[in-house]
């Protein structure tokens, strides 16, 4: 029972060992390929793939009325006191230049504001300080008692102007200056516009089928949207995603960059992974016939590629010089040496590779997988990939010897 229960789990062994040996070989590595991403005015390729910082300024203006006070005023005698408190104490003023100055320039666009009292309506004009110059400003008074204000228009900013009554007398009672100051208080507003971005069509030569796409990306509390399409519309998907059941040569991809105005989402690196298929070169192998009669200084032979590669790299020579008094030289070994197995055609095996997506950057090479950046030419690296080697043995007669050998050892020690 014993001994049974042996051989059963032995020829299962076997079994195994044989199948695993006879799966079709594979080459594995990673190809990478940058395509190119269309970046706009409102989206940039800085330290990854964001969107633009744009900002508004908004300017808050107010306006303030500063009053200016006189410190001189004379006609024939000082005057000042009468006319910078506003009391029952008045100037009379009849045809007569009344001098006046201020603590601060004046400047046109101010005002000049007097309170007047006297019962008959009247002109006053304002000149520069000497009462010769051009006309700064003009008042009508209607003879009603009560504050009056002129705008003045100034060549240059003076404290220095005169007054002048035209007609008949006036009694001022208070002069003053006035000037509007506009203080602006300016705000800076930044913000993001979400927008969109595509991929160029990404189209493998040999490929065998679609694999998984990743996304590494920064949120900041934003949202990115991706989609892709094969030659169709855009269709929505969240990564990680399985692309395998893709029945489409081509891939395109989208993805558009949401925000709320506060921040941006930044993508640092996209990955679209797949199967490509690869070809082994057939590889000759010649077999010749020996070589014939010597005729005419001149023997043939005929030399057949078994693996029927179609090419005649490594063809052996099928015609050379003799001589024909002399036995033919022994023809060389049937084969040119190579060993490879027949093969008519080319062994398709597959490769595992990754398809990155990142702005501005085409390479490709067999390498393991590295992180992209946006900006310098990706290194490429090559490495040697890791080939199963398809053993087609003889199942039946290896699972034959070891039945043999346990029989052997059975009546050796009389199981």
């Amino acid at each position: 029972m014993k001994t049974q229960e042996l051989l059963i789990v032995t020829l299962a062994i076997v079994i195994l060992i044989a199948t695993y040996l006879t799966i079709t070989p594979s080459i594995t590595g990673l190809a990478i390929i940058d395509p190119t991403f269309t970046l706009n005015d409102n989206i940039i390729d800085d330290n990854g793939i964001q969107l633009k910082q744009h900002n508004i300024t908004e300017t808050e203006s107010t306006n303030e009325t500063v009053y200016y006070t006189l410190t001189f005023a004379e006609t024939t005698k000082d005057e000042l006191q009468n006319l910078i408190a506003l009391d029952d104490k008045a100037l009379d003023l009849e045809k007569e230049l009344l001098k006046i100055k201020f603590n601060n320039n004046l400047e046109t666009g101010d005002k000049i504001n007097f309170y007047l009292t006297n019962t008959n309506a009247n002109i006053l004009n304002i000149y520069d300080f000497t009462g010769n110059g051009s006309l700064y400003g003009s008042l009508s008074y209607p003879a009603i008692e009560g504050h009056y204000q002129t705008t003045l228009t100034i060549e240059e900013p003076t404290n220095e102007l005169s007054v002048y009554s035209v007609e008949n007398k006036t009694k001022i009672n208070y002069i003053n200056a006035s000037h509007l100051e506009t203080t602006g208080n300016s705000t800076i507003t930044y913000y993001y516009n979400s927008d969109s971005i595509e991929s160029n069509v990404i189209q493998p030569g040999n490929l065998s089928k679609w694999d998984i796409f990743t996304s590494d990306h920064t949120l900041n509390n934003q949202i990115i949207n991706f989609y892709y399409k094969t030659d169709g519309e855009y269709i929505e998907f969240t990564p990680p995603n399985n692309f395998s059941s893709i029945d489409s040569s081509s891939l395109q991809f989208k993805l558009t960059l949401n925000s709320d105005n506060t921040s941006t989402p930044i993508i640092h690196n996209l990955t679209i992974n797949y199967i490509e298929e690869i070809t082994i070169p057939c590889q000759e192998n010649w077999t010749c016939t020996d070589w014939g009669v010597c005729t005419n200084e001149t023997q043939t032979r005929i030399c057949t590629d078994i693996n029927e590669c179609g090419t005649q790299e490594n063809q052996p020579q099928e015609i050379q010089n003799c001589t024909e008094t002399s036995p033919p030289p022994p023809s060389p070994p049937s084969s040119s040496g190579n060993s490879a197995p027949s093969s008519r055609s080319s062994t398709p095996t597959t490769t595992t590779t990754t398809q990155t997506i990142s702005p501005t950057i085409q390479t490709k090479s067999v390498s393991q997988p590295v992180v992209m950046k946006s900006t310098p030419e990706p290194e490429v690296i090559q490495s040697t990939p890791k080939i199963k080697i398809k053993i087609v043995g003889n199942t039946i007669g290896f699972s034959y010897l070891a039945f043999l050998c346990l029989l052997l050892y059975r009546r050796k020690h009389k199981l």
